[in-house]
């Protein structure tokens, strides 16, 4: 897949602004695993022309999480390290690089690299753990954050 993402693939703050605010631009899928262009906005400086490192880590975290999605499930995060190999431009070409290592139970490894496209130099590397979930996850998650605004506001938690 050559373009964007889909509007109802973006997250929930990116639906939103219709776009992907982390500007990623485009998703290449294979059996193989993943491969993502696009360039830190300037709203993501750190540093002097540099990315905020919050901006990496982001992004990482989109990535992996699309490449255990392209498989046909959905996951969540319990796990990211990101090894900061250079600084990182803002408003320049780059690509993401992500693919499955391995998959025990629920859980889904993956690993990504992120490179100045011109040169391929690596900037940055992640690896990370996903949890497959069902559809439900986040109709518990919200009932289980209901419940404690109940308890904190006095209020008796609902009977399961």
């Amino acid at each position: 897949m050559g373009s964007p993402p889909h509007e109802s693939n973006l997250c929930g703050g990116c639906r939103a602004a219709g776009r992907c605010r982390l500007g990623l631009r485009t998703w290449e899928i294979s059996d193989e695993g993943v491969v993502v262009r696009g360039a830190c906005p300037a709203t993501w400086t750190g540093g002097p022309s540099i990315a905020h490192g919050g901006w990496t880590a982001a992004a990482f975290d989109d990535v992996v999480g699309r490449t255990v999605r392209a498989t046909g499930v959905r996951s969540v995060t319990a796990h990211l390290g990101v090894d900061f190999v250079l600084p990182v431009p803002v408003e320049n070409e780059l690509v993401i690089r992500a693919r499955i290592t391995g998959a025990e139970g629920r859980r889904r490894f993956v690993e990504a690299v992120l490179e100045l496209a011109g040169t391929g130099e690596v900037l940055a590397r992640a690896d990370a753990t996903m949890v497959v979930v069902d559809d439900r996850h986040y109709d518990r998650h919200r009932a289980h954050m209901d419940e404690r605004a109940a308890g904190e506001r006095g209020e008796a938690p609902h009977a399961r």
